[in-house]
């Protein structure tokens, strides 16, 4: 078991996600094959992923049409 000390960052806001995992600290660093932890693990990765891409596209959509605009006002 790990303490808590060594299991969380405490990270503000939605930051950090705890998980409550059924291993040691060596269990949980070397997943030596695909199981539930394995895919627990790499489910709450991909959704990381997807959360961080959708908030980048959002953004980026954003910056893109500031920049449309800009262009506009300076081409008139």
């Amino acid at each position: 078991m790990v303490d808590r000390q060594s299991a969380v960052l405490e990270l503000a806001g939605s930051r950090e996600r705890r998980e409550a995992l059924n291993a040691d600290h060596s269990s949980m660093c070397k997943l030596g094959n695909k199981g539930p932890m394995y895919d627990g693990i790499a489910g709450k990765i991909k959704d990381m992923v997807d959360e961080a891409l959708d908030w980048y596209d959002s953004k980026s959509d954003s910056l893109n049409s500031v920049a449309q605009n800009q262009v506009q006002l300076s081409t008139q």
